[in-house]
């Protein structure tokens, strides 16, 4: 593929394709990112600034309706892919499109991709996460996709459990950890809680009460610590998280602010998967609650908590007591973009390739 289009939808995923988006400019590919999602939108700080600033190509550019229920997502959905068929069938479409994680967003763009004979590259696949609807749709990707450039060895056999053909599939390690490891060396640990709620798109929590149960907790273990909060994921739900969270709470940082926060923070409470991924290169404790990272592998930093003062406090209690170790992480060496830009460049049949 000498002709590849990354697509990125929020903050999260732009910072792990970035390295990827190098790999291939370094083999001489015409990589270009198409911007949407959450990046156009101010009440999440506006992250298209980001991406213009750090000079990557950029091939459109798409503003994404208010996502607050079902409907929404619908009409959403279907913008998606309109606005991926508009390029996929332009002037100079792609060789290929990646994608990563679990996103609806993502998915629409496979979608759109199909019936365009757009191979699809996905990152991130052979994961589980059962407390929420990406599961699913990290399922369909993988369906949808042709290549797999996945994390681990027990995230190929979740691949190959699916249905895909082993060719198919390359153990690459996360590219997130490419990035969190270029910032050596770390900055100096502060006293700071890192607070990080995401919607649980499978259930219908009371969230002003799990905000409370979170805040309660890291002020009942360290009334001295400072709590850092950052605003949810647009998914189904992250409105009314937004609505009980501190005055003080940030919408977005830029990635590398996020992740040196991980360097910073003494502790990180909530159910994001940055503390499964990236915070353990960063020897940071992580008290994951409740079950949207159901399923998902984790390493040594991370203490699993209900939602409940008792259990959250248990957890908090036992994060002073871990021994970490800065750069490591089960989800790779810090070296996946290179290896994935590899498996994008090797000489394909088109044919054979979108065949399944």
């Amino acid at each position: 593929m000498k002709n590849v289009a990354l697509l990125t939808v929020g903050r999260s995923d732009y910072g792990m394709l970035v390295p990827v988006y190098h790999a291939l400019r370094e083999r001489d590919v015409n990589a270009t990112f198409y911007v949407g999602g959450t990046h156009t939108d101010p009440r999440y700080g506006g992250s298209v600034s980001e991406i213009l600033q750090d000079g990557v190509e950029i091939s459109a550019i798409w503003n994404q309706p208010q996502v607050n229920d079902p409907l929404d997502y619908a009409h959403a959905f279907g913008l998606m892919m309109e606005n991926v068929t508009a390029q996929l069938t332009g002037a100079r479409p792609p060789d290929g499109l990646v994608l990563l994680g679990d996103r609806w967003e993502m998915l629409a763009a496979a979608v759109a991709a199909l019936p365009c004979r757009v191979p699809v590259v996905h990152l991130h696949g052979g994961e589980v996460t059962r407390g929420v609807i990406d599961n699913q749709l990290r399922a369909a990707l993988t369906k949808v996709a042709h290549l797999h450039c996945v994390a681990m060895d027990a995230h190929a056999r979740g691949v190959v459990a699916l249905g895909e053909e082993a060719w198919r599939i390359h153990v690459t390690g996360s590219p997130a950890l490419d990035r969190i490891q270029a910032l050596w060396p770390p900055p100096k640990r502060e006293h700071l809680a890192l607070v990080l709620y995401h919607a649980e798109t499978l259930s219908a929590p009371d969230y002003g009460e799990r905000v409370r149960l979170l805040y309660d907790a890291v002020r009942a273990w360290d009334r001295t610590i400072r709590i850092l909060t950052l605003y949810p994921g647009a998914d189904v739900g992250h409105r009314r998280i937004i609505e009980n969270l501190s005055d003080d709470a940030v919408t977005s940082l830029t990635h590398d602010e996020f992740l040196r926060t991980l360097y910073r923070a003494r502790v990180m409470i909530g159910n994001s998967s940055a503390g499964l991924i990236e915070a353990p290169w960063a020897a940071l404790p992580v008290v994951n609650v409740g079950d949207r990272q159901a399923g998902r592998l984790r390493g040594a930093n991370v203490l699993d908590a209900e939602w409940n003062a008792e259990s959250l406090q248990k957890a908090l209690e036992r994060a002073d007591s871990l021994s970490l170790a800065y750069g490591t992480s089960p989800y790779g060496d810090g070296h996946a973009a290179p290896q994935i830009a590899d498996v994008i460049t090797q000489p394909y049949d088109r044919d054979t390739l979108i065949r399944k």
